[in-house]
């Protein structure tokens, strides 16, 4: 396999990545004891609890498309870790149909991811960088001593 040769978009990639690190592993730690919300409309949530960011999207014929933007934060009721109502460390997607009366179901899809599997995620680009190879060691032969006629 050949070694990845340290380009300029390679080294933005790697700091930018490791500035969503440092972000990400503070909203990680700051999830433990609040939570951030996210809602466009009233279909699009998105979630930081728990350590967990989760994501769900509601269709239906009662969910109206809403162009509006909100965000709300608060603190954790919790008599300690692991709750019923929050569990720790999640991976979980489902689909749920509630019948309404009316002319259709709504349909609820939720995904749950920990934050430290985008850590991991995020960890690719700067490890890439560090097995790389400077650019300019192509232009020079790997044993002088030896390729160098006298």
């Amino acid at each position: 396999m050949r070694r990845p040769i340290r380009t300029r978009r390679l080294s933005i990639a790697a700091m930018v990545s490791l500035l969503l690190i440092v972000a990400v592993t503070a909203e990680g730690i700051r999830s433990f004891k609040k939570y951030d919300e996210l809602v466009y409309g009233y279909s699009r949530q998105l979630v930081i609890i728990g350590g967990d960011i989760g994501y769900t999207h509601t269709t239906g014929i009662y969910v109206p498309e809403d162009g509006t933007l909100a965000y709300s934060s608060g603190e954790i009721a919790r008599s300690g870790w692991g709750d019923a109502d929050y569990p720790v460390c999640r991976f979980q997607m489902r689909v749920t149909n509630t019948v309404v009366t009316g002319p259709g179901p709504i349909r609820i899809f939720e995904v749950w991811v920990p934050l430290w599997f985008l850590l991991l995620f995020l960890l690719i680009a700067p490890v890439l960088w560090l097995m790389s190879r400077r650019a300019s060691t192509l232009s020079r032969p790997a044993f002088p001593v030896i390729t160098d006629p006298k």
